[in-house]
C-alpha cells in the first residue's frame, strides 16, 4: 500500500491533481487585472489620484488577508475554503461588473471592495489546492506543488489569448466569463481535492500485518474475548520477585522519566540515548520487544507501551514487534490494567535490557528540528526568519519588474522615430507579457521535479533558490546596464531581461511550497504560507518607490534604459545577498546533517 500511496495510477491521486488545476487556473485571474483595468477606470470615470486605491485592494486581498485564510484553512479544513474562494470570486466579479454597467455613476469603493474579494478569494482556493497535494505526494512533493503552481501563472495568459481569439475587447463579457468560468473552477476543484487520512492508512495496514502474523504461527487460537480487547493505556505485568536494585530512587518520578513535557523525538536523542526507561505510549497497541523466553527469564516488571509512542521509536521496533501475537498474553495471570494517575509508582521497573532503537541514515538526512512546534515558536525560530527574509527580496524583485514593464518599454523606444519602425510600444509590451507568463509558468513546473531529483540525491531543495537568486541579480544588472545603438537591439535585450527574470521567479515561486513543509511540516502550511508571502508587500512597495523617483527625472527619455539604474542596482546587490544568505542556510543544514550522522555511525560501531 505504502508504495502505491502516490501512485498516479491511482483515480483519487489524479482526481486531487485536476481539481488543484482547476482551482489554480480559477485563482490566477488575479494577474489579469492588467487586461482590464484601463478600460474599467475609464467607464467608472475614476480619479487618477485614487488608481493607486485599486491595485492596493487587490494586494491586499492576494497577500495581506493571507495572514487570515492561513489559520482559516488549517481549521476548517481545504473543501470549505475552496467553497468560500469560489463563492467570493463570483461576488468580486459581479460587483465589478454591476459597478461597471452604471458607468460614472460606479462607486470606486465597491469596486475596491469586489477587488479584495476577488484576491481574497483567489488565495482561499490557491491555498487550500497547494496544501491537499503536498501533504498528498510527501516523497514528491515538489513535483505536486509545482503543477498548481505553475498553472496559477499561466492562467492569465490562458484567459487572455482566450478573450483576444472571443470577445476581444467587450470588457462587460470579459467580467461575465470571469463571474462564471472562475467560480466554477474553484467550486469544482474545491470538491475534487481532499487530504489523506494516514492514520486509518497505517490501521489498516496494522490489521492486514497482523491477520498475516497470526496465520503463520503454529499456536492454539486466540479467544475472541482476548482478541477484541482494546488497549488504550499502560498494562504492567506484575512482578512477584523483589525490585531490581538498579532502580534509581533519583529518576523515580521524575518528569523526565514519565515523559511530561517532552515534545517529540529527535534523531540525536534517540543516539544519544540508548537505554530507554520507560517506552512512550504508540498510537497502535503493540507488545514489548521482548521474546516469551526473554520474560520468563528476567526478574523485572515490564510496561508495554499502548498509545501515542514516538512514530519513530515504533517504526524502528516494528521488525520484531511482528513475531510477537496476542496469544503471549493468553494464560499470564498477572496482567492487569495499570493506572498511573493512581499508582505509586512502585509497582514499576523500568527495562533492563539494553534497547537499540536508531533512526535509519534517511531519517537522519531528512530530519528537520522545527517539525512539530507551535506556531509562536516556529515565527521566531532563526529558520523561519531566514525563510522569511530571502522570499520576501526574491519576491519584491520579480514583482517590481513584471509590474513595472511596462513603464520599461516606452524607455528603449525614447528617441526613435516610430513611423521608420515596424514594432510599436503596445507589442512590445504584449510579447513581454507573454514572455514573462511562460517562462514564469516554465521555471515554476521544471523547479518541483528538480527539487525532489535533488531531494533523491541526498542534497538540499534550497539549491533551486541559489540558482533563481543567481538568475534574478543576473537580471537586474542586464537591464540597467546593457547599451545597444538599434532599437531591435535593445528589445531583444529587455526580452532577454523578461525571460531570465520570470524565470527565476518562477523557480522561487515552484520550490517554496515544498521547503516549507519539509521544514515546517503540513499541519500549519497554510497559515505559515500565508504569513511568509507577505514579505513582498514591503519589498514591492520599496522597489516601486524607487522606481518611481528614477522615472521623474527631467532627462530620464535621454537616459533610456540608464534611467532605472539605481532602482536595478538595488536589487541586484539584495539579490546578491539573498543568494549568500541561502548559501549559509545550506552550509548550516549540511553541518549538522553531518554531525547526525556522524553520531549515527558511531552508534554502529559500540
Amino acid at each position: 500500500m505504502e508504495n502505491n500511496i502516490e501512485s498516479l495510477k491511482n483515480i483519487k491521486n489524479i482526481q486531487c491533481l485536476l481539481g488543484s488545476v482547476l482551482i489554480a487556473l480559477g485563482s490566477g485571474t488575479v494577474y489579469c487585472y492588467s487586461y482590464y483595468n484601463s478600460q474599467l477606470l475609464e467607464k467608472c470615470n475614476i480619479p487618477v489620484d485614487q488608481i493607486s486605491q485599486l491595485s492596493l485592494s487587490l494586494s491586499i486581498g492576494s497577500a495581506l488577508l493571507g495572514l487570515v485564510v492561513g489559520p482559516m484553512i488549517d481549521n476548517w479544513g481545504c473543501n470549505v475554503m475552496s467553497y468560500l474562494g469560489g463563492l467570493e470570486t463570483f461576488l468580486g466579479y459581479y460587483l465589478i461588473l454591476f459597478n461597471y454597467k452604471k458607468g460614472p455613476d460606479g462607486s470606486t469603493t465597491f469596486i475596491c471592495l469586489a477587488l479584495t474579494m476577488i484576491g481574497m478569494g483567489s488565495i482561499c482556493g490557491f491555498y487550500s489546492c497547494i496544501k491537499c497535494v503536498t501533504y498528498n505526494f510527501p516523497k514528491s512533493r515538489g513535483f505536486a506543488g509545482s503543477i498548481p503552481v505553475s498553472c496559477y501563472a499561466l492562467s492569465s495568459l490562458v484567459f487572455s489569448t482566450l478573450f483576444k481569439c472571443t470577445v476581444k475587447d467587450d470588457i462587460e463579457k470579459v467580467f461575465q466569463i470571469f463571474m462564471t468560468s472562475c467560480s466554477l473552477m474553484i467550486l469544482i476543484g474545491g470538491y475534487m481535492i481532499f487530504m489523506r487520512d494516514y492514520e486509518l492508512l497505517n490501521m489498516q495496514s496494522d490489521d492486514s500485518l497482523g491477520n498475516t502474523q497470526i496465520n503463520k504461527f503454529d499456536k492454539p487460537s486466540v479467544p475472541a474475548s482476548v482478541s477484541n480487547i482494546n488497549v488504550t493505556k499502560p498494562v504492567a505485568i506484575k512482578n512477584k520477585s523483589k525490585r531490581n536494585e538498579s532502580f534509581s530512587n533519583k529518576l523515580q518520578g521524575s518528569l523526565a522519566f514519565w515523559g511530561a513535557g517532552k515534545i517529540r523525538e529527535t534523531p540525536e536523542s534517540v543516539i544519544d540515548n540508548i537505554k530507554i526507561p520507560l517506552l512512550e505510549n504508540t498510537k497502535n497497541t503493540c507488545f514489548n520487544d521482548l521474546t516469551g523466553k526473554d520474560r520468563r527469564e528476567s526478574n523485572q516488571s515490564i510496561v508495554i507501551p499502548t498509545s501515542n509512542s514516538s512514530p519513530l521509536l515504533m517504526q524502528n521496533r516494528s521488525a520484531s514487534q511482528k513475531n510477537v501475537g496476542k496469544s503471549d498474553l493468553i494464560g499470564n495471570e498477572d496482567v492487569e490494567d495499570f493506572d498511573l494517575n493512581n499508582s505509586n509508582h512502585e509497582s514499576i521497573s523500568p527495562i533492563n535490557e539494553t534497547v537499540h532503537v536508531k533512526p535509519t541514515k534517511t531519517q537522519l538526512i531528512q530530519h528537520s528540528s522545527t517539525r512539530g512546534l507551535s506556531l509562536y515558536s516556529t515565527l521566531t525560530s532563526f529558520k523561519f526568519i531566514s525563510y522569511y527574509l530571502v522570499l520576501a527580496v526574491l519576491q519584491g524583485i520579480g514583482q517590481t519588474y513584471i509590474y513595472s514593464v511596462g513603464f520599461l518599454v516606452p524607455l528603449i523606444f525614447a528617441g526613435e522615430d516610430l513611423s521608420t519602425v515596424d514594432a510599436t510600444p503596445a507589442s512590445v509590451q504584449s510579447i513581454q507579457v507573454s514572455l514573462i507568463a511562460i517562462c514564469s509558468f516554465m521555471g515554476r513546473l521544471l523547479s518541483g521535479p528538480v527539487s525532489d531529483w535533488l531531494v533523491l540525491r541526498k542534497a538540499q531543495r534550497k539549491w533551486n533558490i541559489i540558482v533563481a537568486s543567481f538568475l534574478l541579480c543576473l537580471g537586474s544588472y542586464i537591464i540597467s546596464h546593457f547599451h545597444s545603438q538599434t532599437l531591435a537591439g535593445k528589445i531583444h535585450y529587455l526580452s532577454t531581461c523578461s525571460c531570465i527574470l520570470a524565470f527565476g521567479f518562477g523557480i522561487v515561486f515552484g520550490t517554496y511550497p515544498a521547503i516549507m513543509v519539509d521544514a515546517f511540516g503540513t499541519e500549519l502550511f497554510s497559515s505559515l504560507w500565508g504569513i511568509v508571502t507577505t514579505g513582498g508587500l514591503v519589498t514591492v512597495k520599496i522597489f516601486s518607490k524607487l522606481l518611481s523617483i528614477d522615472l521623474d527625472k527631467d532627462n530620464c527619455e535621454a537616459l533610456g534604459n540608464k534611467c532605472v539604474l539605481r532602482t536595478f542596482s538595488t536589487t541586484y546587490c539584495l539579490a546578491l545577498i539573498g543568494l549568500a544568505t541561502t548559501g549559509c542556510m545550506i552550509f548550516i543544514k549540511y553541518q549538522k546533517r553531518k554531525e547526525r550522522i556522524s553520531k549515527y555511525h558511531y552508534s554502529h560501531l559500540y
